[in-house]
């Protein structure tokens, strides 16, 4: 695990925007969220012996702007291709608005929502 904890970033567009309000929620980094669009569990991925993502629970709440910040070498860039199928995970599952892609084809994703089809 990387020596410096990684922390999300969450800011809330216009109140006209529709989303959940996010004044009740929890403001600790991995908080349920009131209406999260994805929420990743148990996320592991290794090289060898070194153990580049390691995520217990994130969520991420629909309609705001969601920052992954970190050092460099911390894992950000492997989480998010992991997320996209870019990479495949050890352990750990994600959904997407409800629904498990952790183990459904990036080809099939525009299906649900992810990503529009290439043209």
């Amino acid at each position: 695990m990387p020596a410096e904890q990684e922390t999300m970033s969450t800011t809330s567009p216009s109140e006209t925007s529709g989303a959940a309000s996010l004044s009740t929620a929890p403001q600790t980094a991995g908080g349920a969220k009131p209406d999260p669009i994805l929420v990743a569990d148990d996320v592991v991925r290794t090289f060898g012996g070194l153990t580049a993502v390691d995520v217990q629970h994130v969520e991420i709440q629909r309609n705001t702007i969601t920052a992954l910040i970190g050092p460099n070498g911390a894992g950000k860039t492997t989480f998010f291709n992991l997320l996209t199928g870019f990479d495949k995970a050890d352990s750990g599952s994600w959904q997407f608005d409800g629904q498990d892609i952790s183990r459904l084809a990036p080809t099939r994703w525009h299906a649900r929502g992810w990503s529009a089809p290439s043209s």
